[in-house]
């Protein structure tokens, strides 16, 4: 796991609503509402095509089976719904560039939808594929699969994450107690502990959870606001000052430090 990965692995539970990042939102729409133009009159002419395709499936359908039967709709994103993912995916920009590393189990926010992409956001908005993302419900039922089968830190990270954001803190952090005793690097697994404390208002041991990270590697920027923040609600002010300034050294877009670091 190189560093940038390390520092977007561990979860960030809080969605952030910052105007610093409105801008880039409105652009994104502004390129999408442009993209759609075109792509209305390109889709009138492949309408006819697709009509053909489907009436030709059910044909098919109906020669194997003897009748027609509706398939389930898949579950779609909806603007404003809060999605996650059991992988770690890359968000891109507009020009294709990464503008974000998300971990296993980090809250989203949509955005927007435009056909087999999602336009997400947990501070720094990118388009991630529509298959990459699930509701936290479907996400936590899939992840039940490989529990099965057995299951690694990774998986305990992603449950822990999406238990939590869900509100079963207890069983949350239990599961990121245990990502971060199975894991070989806990300094990965970490933060996302001491987040989940965090928001179980058991601020005293999410300090401690944090500094444990950053004794093990100080370029944890997620380690860094953690910390901050775990000050910050704690009302040690200055010493939250102090975090969320290093976590900008690191890290100079970090969403969660530029808003609460003016």
């Amino acid at each position: 796991m190189d560093a940038q990965e390390r520092r977007s692995v561990s979860a960030q539970i809080f969605i952030i609503d910052d105007s610093s990042f409105k801008e880039r939102e409105q652009e994104e729409l502004a390129h999408l509402a442009k993209v759609r133009s075109l792509k209305i009159l390109r889709g009138v002419s492949s309408y006819s095509i697709w009509a053909v395709c489907v009436i030709c499936r059910l044909c098919i359908v109906s020669l194997f089976f003897g009748a027609i039967t509706p398939a389930c709709p898949a579950s779609e994103p909806v603007v404003g719904q809060t999605v996650t993912n059991i992988e770690t995916i890359e968000l891109r920009g507009v020009d294709g560039k990464r503008v974000d590393l998300v971990g296993p189990g980090e809250v989203l926010r949509v955005i927007a939808v435009e056909r087999s992409r999602v336009l997400v956001s947990r501070g720094k908005p990118g388009w991630v594929s529509e298959d990459d993302i699930l509701p936290l419900a479907e996400a936590q039922s899939r992840l039940a699969n490989r529990f099965r089968t057995g299951a690694g830190p990774t998986e305990y990270l992603a449950r822990g994450n999406i238990r939590v954001a869900l509100g079963e803190l207890e069983l949350g952090l239990a599961d990121l107690q245990k990502a971060v005793e199975y894991s070989g690097d806990p300094a990965d697994y970490l933060p996302a502990l001491g987040y989940g404390l965090l928001r179980n208002q058991q601020h005293g041991k999410a300090i401690q959870t944090f500094s444990r990270a950053i004794d093990l590697d100080r370029k944890i920027a997620a380690a860094h606001m953690g910390r901050g923040l775990a000050y910050f609600q704690a009302g040690q002010l200055s010493a939250a000052e102090t975090d969320f300034a290093h976590a900008l050294e690191i890290e100079s877009n970090n969403a969660f430090a530029l808003k609460y670091a003016g």
